[in-house]
């Protein structure tokens, strides 16, 4: 080994004793000869997951989503529909400086990502849905992937 590679594995072998409490969701898909591979963890400490299965309905595929059980409700953190249409979010350090500079009306009632899943089969279908609306209380991105092996990031 070259003295450069003594100093390197020394370095790599203090760090790795430095205690740490960073925590940081992982979000990846990848596509290769027809199959399309998702997945996503969260590091959050609350242990009430849960998975809501939704139905199709008149003009809405049916989805379903992963997520959390919070006093306010069910809190989805990522799903997918019955059209192979996939999406996690993964939050973001809090910023102060994204606004609505394009005057976006803001969806009634709901997510864009719920949205998504409920009407949407492609990624131009979501993009379609993300540039009409404004979503002010998502600090955070989102992967998205669909049956075509294509895959997006959307941030705030």
């Amino acid at each position: 080994m070259t003295r450069y590679s003594h100093l390197g594995l020394a370095l790599i072998l203090c760090l790795q004793g430095i205690p740490t409490s960073a925590s940081a969701c992982t979000v990846f898909c990848a596509a290769r000869g027809g199959r399309i591979l998702a997945a996503k963890n969260m590091d959050f400490n609350n242990l009430n997951t849960r998975m809501l299965f939704i139905p199709p309905e008149d003009g809405k595929y049916g989805r379903m989503y992963v997520g959390y059980q919070l006093p306010g409700g069910f809190c989805n953190t990522s799903g997918m529909n019955d059209q192979g249409l996939w999406y996690a979010g993964a939050s973001l350090p809090e910023r102060s400086d994204i606004y609505n500079h394009y005057n976006k009306p803001l969806l009634p009632g709901k997510e864009m990502c719920e949205k998504s899943l409920e009407e949407c089969a492609t990624l131009e279908e979501v993009m379609h849905i993300y540039t009409q609306y404004y979503e002010p209380f998502w600090n955070g991105h989102s992967m998205w992937a669909d049956s075509h092996g294509n895959s997006m990031v959307i941030e705030y």
